[in-house]
């Protein structure tokens, strides 16, 4: 619900679109009598909802180390479409010294000189791990928040990793184009292809070092033919 509601402030139309929840729940599976699923998950499942309900109290009185439970914020409620959009201009002027004029997605539209939704929507889920609902949102209407709770199919964590590298792979490697340098070809080209025949075994048959050992033996075997 919180990631819908932080989509529908980042990416809705106009204020009204977004405001905190009532317009996701009213989005989310309403059938033709105007019951939503939730209610007849609720009416059928009335006794294992209790068993789990009775389960819960157990779990929330206390925790397993004696700690008092967690309780889940609501501060996302209060999060508008203002705010998200001051706190965005905010954040870009004080790393990047660069002012974004914009207090929604529609006037950063017109400012970015015709921005597309999906685009913006696709980059900002690439990057914060976000998977939704394969789908046609209807982005520009005016009835409706775009995003409800059933379009958030899964968060994934993004991490931030380095390349590591083989330093005895890459000590081969620049031992090699020493002796290149120094007028040793052959002793050059049999470091190199130690450090290939390593490099191979470590990285696999894909990576950057691994181009440079074959360019560099390529070379050399078209010289020294």
């Amino acid at each position: 619900m919180a990631v819908a509601h932080f989509l529908n402030c980042f990416i809705g139309g106009s204020e009204k679109n977004v405001l905190a929840m009532q317009d996701t729940e009213n989005n989310n599976n309403i059938n033709g009598n105007g019951h939503s699923t939730l209610q007849k998950k609720i009416v059928s499942g009335g006794k294992k909802k209790r068993r789990m309900g009775e389960k819960n109290n157990n779990n929330n009185s206390t925790l397993g180390n004696g700690s008092t439970p967690i309780q889940k914020s609501s501060a996302w409620t209060k999060l508008t479409q203002e705010t998200l959009w001051k706190a965005i201009s905010d954040e870009s002027d004080g790393h990047y010294n660069y002012r974004i004029v914009a207090d929604c997605c529609d006037s950063f539209i017109e400012w970015s000189d015709g921005a597309r939704r999906s685009a913006i929507i696709r980059r900002f889920c690439a990057m914060n791990g976000v998977q939704i609902v394969l789908k046609n949102y209807q982005f520009e209407s005016k009835s409706q928040a775009p995003f409800s709770e059933d379009d958030i199919f899964n968060l994934v964590p993004v991490v931030k990793h380095l390349n590591p590298r083989s330093q005895m792979a890459y000590n081969f490697y620049l031992n090699a184009l020493i002796k290149m340098q120094q007028g040793f070809p052959r002793i050059g080209y049999e470091l190199m292809q130690q450090a290939h025949s390593m490099m191979l075994s470590i990285y696999g048959p894909l990576h950057s070092d691994l181009a440079l050992c074959l360019r560099f033996m390529a070379r050399m075997a078209l010289c020294y033919e």
